[in-house]
């Protein structure tokens, strides 16, 4: 958001504070109620289905991936007008034989759900995403985030230590790092997803740095 401004000092970045504290259900529990095994790694992209939010990123990153204990939840709906763009992703998905593998659940409201049964969270934005708090609260909530590395993406996610990050756009990419998560890591990186983000975007941040920039401006 700031790079626009061409490095203007007027231009100063203030990070989201967030806003609420997820808690993931219990792991079995999340599972059982969306009907998935025990067994196989499961990440979830969560978002308004466009294609700057990168969905069908991930399902060509499937095909790419052809090991079937990987599984998709797409959680989202599109915009009024654009609900061709859930049927293209199904589309997408039995042209590339990985229908089986991905679950178009339509809009949710019960992330803890959704975070309990996944290992990792994808964010294959296409575009840079200022900064996406699907990101933010699920690497709070102790998941780790798999992500493409531009935008705001680069500022929650430390690659390697908290997280994945890859190429933008890159299937191929993706397939790569999702191939050579398996549980043990995922939890691994999201343990500390959790004790960094939860620091570095406390909402009293926020508020300390908003309130000191409205000084500085007095």
């Amino acid at each position: 958001a700031a790079d626009q401004f061409d490095g203007a000092p007027q231009a100063q970045v203030l990070h989201d504070g967030l806003a609420f504290d997820v808690r993931p259900m219990d792991r079995a529990a999340a599972r059982a109620a969306l009907g998935l095994p025990g067994d196989v790694v499961v990440c979830a992209v969560l978002g308004r289905i466009s294609v700057w939010k990168g969905q069908d990123v991930l399902i060509r990153a499937l095909a790419e991936e052809p090991a079937a204990d990987i599984v998709a939840l797409v959680c989202g709906a599109a915009w009024p007008g654009e609900e061709r763009r859930e049927r293209e992703l199904r589309e997408l998905s039995g042209r590339l034989g990985v229908g089986g593998r991905v679950r178009l659940l339509g809009f949710r409201d019960d992330l803890d759900v959704i975070l309990g049964a996944a290992d990792a969270v994808v964010v294959p934005s296409t575009h840079p995403d200022p900064l996406p708090n699907a990101a933010l609260e699920a690497a709070a909530a102790g998941r780790c985030v798999v992500a493409a590395a531009h935008g705001g993406l680069t500022e929650i996610v430390r690659d390697g230590e908290t997280g994945l990050l890859v190429e933008p756009g890159d299937p191929a990419a993706l397939a790569a790092a999702l191939g050579g998560l398996d549980r043990a890591t995922a939890a691994r990186l999201g343990a500390a997803a959790a004790d960094d983000v939860v620091e570095r975007f406390a909402p009293e941040r926020l508020l300390d740095a908003t309130s000191a920039l409205y000084e500085s401006l007095a």
